[in-house]
């Protein structure tokens, strides 16, 4: 009874939006998946601010390159969702139940909470990349206050800051797109294995029932 009572309490602790991103954002990320989109920031600033290229970086560019971005995001973020939704169904409640009865090594929270949030994370990246990539959409014009702005304050570093941010939010994206290709492998692993287990389980109940002596 009293791991029904903490089973029931684990999946009730988030109850908004923004606790479902203090979770998600509890979980570290992987190195690799940082290092590669800072290194491509760095090198993709010094690039267009220096004069590399042939073709000196404009906030036109940026609009443009952003618009075409945010069809990528909402693209990939269909499939995303669809594959979550897919694997939220297909998981049985028993199933469930023993992953949320099992801790995880990340912040002690329940195999159940992690994996779900590892989902999650993805889906939370996806979408506040897009939303960098709407703003510049909507803000770089040539006309009204954002052109007062432009006009006044735009130089090459600023443009250059900007599509480095716009294009290594992209890239990230994309590698937490390869961790959430492999968490839904791990989290079948683990399903299979908690699965694996209870059925050794039972066989061993019944083996031990037929062992009984009776009087």
């Amino acid at each position: 009874m009293e791991e029904e009572i903490d089973v029931v309490q684990e999946v009730q602790k988030e109850n908004s939006f923004w606790g479902l991103c203090r979770l998600v954002f509890s979980i570290p990320f992987n190195m690799e998946n940082i290092l590669i989109p800072a290194i491509v920031l760095i090198i993709l600033f010094l690039f267009n601010s220096f004069g590399l290229d042939c073709k000196e970086i404009k906030f036109t560019d940026i609009a443009s390159f952003s618009n075409n971005l945010i069809g990528w995001y909402y693209t990939i973020l269909a499939f995303l969702v669809a594959g979550y939704t897919i694997f939220a169904t297909v998981t049985s409640a028993e199933m469930s139940v023993s992953l949320a009865s099992t801790e995880s090594p990340i912040n002690g929270m329940s195999m159940l909470r992690y994996i779900h949030a590892s989902f999650f994370k993805t889906i939370i990246i996806f979408l506040i990349g897009s939303t960098f990539s709407l703003l510049l959409v909507l803000l770089l014009r040539d006309w009204g206050f954002s052109g007062f702005l432009i006009k006044n304050f735009g130089n090459i570093y600023l443009w250059s800051a900007l599509d480095a941010i716009n294009v290594s939010a992209f890239i990230l994206s994309l590698m937490m797109l390869k961790s959430f290709m492999y968490n839904i492998y791990s989290a079948v692993m683990i399903v299979v294995g908690l699965k694996s287990i209870s059925i050794d389980t039972e066989k061993k109940k019944k083996k031990l029932a037929r062992r009984r002596p009776r009087y």
